[in-house]
């Protein structure tokens, strides 16, 4: 069973590099799979892995207008620690097809934990069924 989850961890690892314990534990579980954080850590310490992860940033907006780029930020630090930094282009059309497929995979497929782990599609589906 760990050569198969670790298979697995690997072939996600390839194409979402930023994907740390939570993520891929989370990952694994929506396929189905029964594992827990200790699991996936230690298959991780196991396989050597080494996540991308967002720096600190030090520095600070504007007096008051953090909570006003607070989603923004998040977005773009997103994009740019799992798109941009990961897979530098080689001119615009290759930057915006890129980036295209990357919000179509931010939107649809990656899962917000500040939405408890659903995508921004599914949250937008519930709220026109609810309304």
């Amino acid at each position: 069973m760990n050569l198969y989850l670790m298979k697995i961890i690997d072939n996600t690892l390839f194409d979402r590099p930023f994907y740390g314990v939570r993520r891929m534990t989370h990952h694994l579980r929506h396929m189905g799979l029964k594992v827990n954080h200790k699991r996936v850590a230690r298959l991780y310490r196991l396989m050597d892995v080494r996540v991308i992860y967002p720096k600190k940033n030090t520095s600070k907006p504007a007096k008051g207008r953090a909570i006003d780029n607070v989603f923004i930020e998040r977005l773009w630090r997103s994009v740019k620690t799992e798109y941009v930094h990961i897979n530098p282009a080689n001119g615009g059309i290759e930057l915006y097809k890129g980036m295209k497929k990357y919000m179509e995979f931010y939107n649809e497929e990656r899962p917000h934990q500040s939405l408890e782990y659903r995508t921004p599609k599914q949250d937008f589906e519930a709220m026109k069924k609810a309304a």
